[in-house]
């Protein structure tokens, strides 16, 4: 009915000009979705990111305390060496071999 009445080339020209409007209008739907997948995407990333920071926190966390323990291993080991040549003086004195 409407393009009865525009049936001129003015009513083509506009009746193409709604065409166009209405395949932009769908086109900006598409974009408009596709923005809101982008943008999921990126919180889910954000969301790992900040997942894989907390992982990474607690494996130096690790690093740290088995450096800790390692030291004090070290230390531990190293007065057990005096104390073992401590132990072969009082031997050596005592007359012990």
């Amino acid at each position: 009915m409407v393009e009865n009445r525009l049936a001129g080339t003015k009513g083509r020209a506009l009746l193409n000009r709604a065409y166009d409007i209405s395949e932009r209008c769908e086109e900006i739907k598409v974009l408009a979705k596709n923005v809101r997948e982008l943008y999921q995407m990126m919180q889910d990333i954000s969301q790992m990111v900040r997942l894989q920071g907390e992982k990474i926190d607690s494996i130096a966390d690790h690093v740290n305390s088995a450096q800790n323990y390692t030291k004090q291993a070290v230390d531990k080991l190293e007065q057990a060496k005096e104390h073992h040549k401590s132990y072969r003086c009082v031997r050596v004195f005592n007359g012990r071999n």
